[in-house]
């Protein structure tokens, strides 16, 4: 989240969703766009990140074959 903050630097490669909307005519480039997060979206952006990390998907039988729809 830091990168997003503070790491992301203009370049003609960068995404569009990651720049400001341009200004007008002759104006400079867009801005990139910062997460700009407070130290609580932080914190809940972690906790909700924590919840997607885990083993079950991977290790769980009924999760290995797609196509076995007995073992649900």
């Amino acid at each position: 989240m830091e990168f997003e903050k503070s790491g992301v630097v203009n370049h003609p490669n960068l995404s569009p969703a990651l720049r400001n909307p341009p200004g007008p005519p002759g104006s400079p480039p867009p801005a990139v766009r910062r997460l700009n997060l407070n130290a609580t979206q932080k914190a809940d952006l972690v906790a909700f990140l924590k919840t997607l990390t885990g083993t079950s998907v991977t290790t769980d039988p009924k999760f290995q074959d797609p196509f076995r729809y007995d073992a649900l």
